[in-house]
């Protein structure tokens, strides 16, 4: 509060009685706002009224005190404590307030922690440290907090010797984070948030209806919030077989509308009447694509406004026929979904299409893969060029279902075209990117497409891995190379040459990652051993699993081989082996089995027992356990043995992997780089299995 105009000339007539009276008037009652007090106080000593100013400040303080006002207490020392006191007092005063004001908290512990009990005469170090324990003291046990990149938890232990908290995060167990991150990577939830009652009272949330729900997640979240991170917020509250129903229900709340500025977000305002303008507002100032979604979502929620919103879209289409037929095209089949009948029909799609001399345009419009679907429909309603359409569109297209459509027309009437389609694909995959993973995807089940194109798709799915213009497809294009995708079952249609080149193209692919290719290179030498280089290094395991590889084996060769072996007399009975799909599935199991064998029986005689009993732990080895500890503190414990007992998950790693090479041969209390991180080693002992 600024010092009134009344109070500063007050000051200059040098009227202090009145001064006084005043001031004591606004102590009763204990007041909240201090900003009054503050400038009067500072004004007094200003004018030489240096004495009053403390006698008066005692008397305010007297009042806090008495209402055990504490935080305003602390805010009137921040501000004005060294007018009241001396600096040494000013510390001691401090101390005393945040003991009334944490008398319920480890107060003791946190005073020591920041050291707010040592340096006091320096106020501005002792304030720093008041707001490092403000930060701590709000993280009590059993507090529920927000962790950054983790979810909700709730503190289950404040340790001061390792100046740390242990919170036990919903899904993922104990986190540990030290007392100078909290302040960044914690939020302390009030208990009637929503994610403090998902954790306190779960079944308080269960009883509430959908729109309740949403209502009460997006007020207390305060921001326009995404259906995923709805989903997020209230998981386990909501079943997640039951979200889809449960989020049509929730969004048909009226004061639950979409935000203006975050696309596909949501938000509560606070009455119906404040709905409706909100949602016109946010409409008039969009784009047209975010029109059409208000006109989708808010369709069932004011037939008024749904009205008023389908007129402004029509007018829209019909001025957009030209320039967007895309838009027009959409606009169209918006309105007739939402019951907005359009006022004349001379802009109805059919009409589009039949008059346009090039379809692409209309298609490159279409967002949707429903409105492209629905364009292709009338295409072969009312084009005699359906199929030139349908090649063209072939290297646009990104929706698979949508290319299997148009490849299965062309295949069946315009077979030469559609071929020559395919070679201008591989040719230049960035130029028709969905096509092109497409084409990749049916290889792996499409006999004929694998074994005319084997060799050449192989090298290309490698190179496009990295291909920025394919950055949008590099999931599905790690997919084609893993475990069961097109790569692996490209290798029976290669010759030994061809298996040697697709060899070297896998060694210099460098946008796939390095497991990927490490299981991709096995495939290829299971499939062709020749090109595997001859290798004698031991492999060191634990006797159980040493046990178990031999069980596999023997399983392997006296069960599943000649259950494979039967299955295949089985299928040759069947008749013509040349479009017998049983029969060539189970060589393809028999390859398989035989191969994976052999790769087993190569590991069991280079396979050497492992006993951590009898590890020497002063370094870091194969069979030791070895304590990690970071800048945050947190610690970590790894436990090295050999590839077949890899689980990180369980922080076993594999003597094999890049972190154990970096952890082999070192000692307690060096240092290590993993992950861009450092860590010290803490310990290093053997392993008590």
């Amino acid at each position: 509060m600024v010092l009134s105009r009344n109070t500063r000339q007050l000051i200059e007539k040098q009227d202090f009685d009145a001064v006084e009276s005043e001031w004591l008037e606004k102590i009763d009652p204990a007041p909240k706002d201090i900003g009054y007090f503050v400038s009067a106080a500072r004004a007094l000593v200003g004018a030489g009224q240096t004495e009053l100013a403390k006698m008066l400040l005692d008397l305010l303080d007297e009042q806090l005190c008495d209402t055990a006002s504490w935080e305003v207490r602390l805010r009137l020392l921040k501000r004005a404590g060294t007018i009241q006191h001396p600096t040494a007092k000013v510390h001691a005063t401090i101390l005393e307030t945040l003991r009334s004001l944490y008398r319920e908290s480890d107060i003791e512990q946190l005073i020591e922690t920041v050291a707010l009990d040592r340096g006091t005469n320096e106020l501005d170090k002792t304030w720093d440290k008041v707001g490092r324990l403000q930060s701590l003291v709000r993280f009590g046990k059993g507090v529920v907090v927000y962790m950054v990149g983790k979810g909700v938890g709730r503190v289950e232990e404040v340790n001061h010797a390792l100046e740390s908290f242990k919170i036990n995060v919903e899904g993922k167990g104990a986190v540990r984070v030290g007392f100078r991150a909290a302040g960044k990577m914690l939020e302390a939830l009030p208990e009637e948030h929503i994610l403090a009652r998902k954790v306190n009272d779960p079944e308080s949330l269960a009883s509430l209806g959908p729109t309740d729900l949403l209502g009460q997640t997006l007020r207390d979240f305060d921001r326009p919030m995404t259906a995923t991170e709805v989903r997020d917020a209230l998981h386990g509250v909501v079943a997640t077989a039951k979200w889809n129903s449960w989020w049509t229900a929730a969004r048909k709340h009226p004061q639950i509308v979409a935000s203006p500025t975050v696309r596909h977000a949501y938000r509560w305002v606070e009455s119906s009447e404040d709905a409706r303008g909100a949602i016109w507002r946010t409409f008039e100032n969009s784009t047209p694509q975010v029109k059409l979604d208000l006109l989708r979502r808010s369709s069932s929620h004011d037939a008024k406004l749904r009205e008023r919103m389908g007129r402004a879209l029509e007018r829209l289409a019909r001025d957009s026929r030209s320039s967007d037929p895309g838009l027009a095209f959409e606009i169209w089949y918006a309105m007739e979904k939402t019951g907005v009948e359009p006022e004349k029909d001379d802009w109805h799609p059919r009409l589009q299409i039949e008059s346009m001399t090039d379809p692409l345009r209309l298609l490159s419009g279409l967002d949707g893969k429903a409105s492209r679907e629905r364009a292709y429909d009338l295409f072969c309603e009312v084009r005699s060029d359906t199929l030139d359409i349908f090649n063209r569109a072939l290297m646009s297209e990104t929706d698979p279902r949508l290319l299997s459509r148009l490849a299965g027309v062309l295949k069946k009437d315009a077979a030469e075209d559609y071929r020559r389609s395919v070679g201008r694909c591989l040719a230049q995959p960035g130029r028709a990117g969905g096509f092109f993973v497409w084409l990749a995807e049916q290889a792996a089940s499409d006999e004929a497409l694998a074994e005319r194109l084997a060799a050449r798709l192989f090298k290309k799915v490698l190179a496009a891995v990295s291909n920025e213009e394919l950055s949008r497809y590099r999931s599905r294009m790690l997919k084609l190379c893993d475990s069961g995708g097109t790569l692996p079952r490209l290798l029976p249609y290669l010759s030994s040459e061809q298996a040697a080149d697709a060899e070297q193209a896998l060694l210099r692919a460098a946008g796939l990652p390095r497991d990927l290719k490490e299981r991709l290179l096995n495939a290829i030498h299971m499939k062709f051993p020749e090109l595997r280089e001859p290798t004698e290094s031991p492999l060191y395991a634990l006797e159980s699993s040493i046990r178990n590889k031999r069980e596999e084996l023997r399983r392997i060769l006296e069960e599943e081989i000649p259950k494979n072996r039967r299955a295949i007399e089985e299928a040759r009975a069947m008749g013509d082996l040349r479009e017998n799909f049983e029969y060539k599935s189970a060589r393809q199991r028999h390859e398989y089995l035989t191969a994976l064998a052999t790769e087993l029986d190569q590991d069991l005689s280079r396979s050497f027992p492992l006993d951590p009993s009898t590890i020497d732990a002063s370094e870091i080895r194969i069979g030791t356990q070895v304590e990690l500890v970071g800048d945050d503190n947190v610690e970590k414990r790894l436990r090295i043995l050999g590839p077949w007992e890899s689980a990180p998950e369980d922080d076993i790693v594999s003597y094999e992997s890049d972190v154990a090479k970096v952890l082999l041969g070192k000692r307690e209390g060096d240092e290590v780089v993993i992950n861009n991180k450092t860590l010290r080693i803490s310990s290093v002992s053997g392993i008590d299995l």
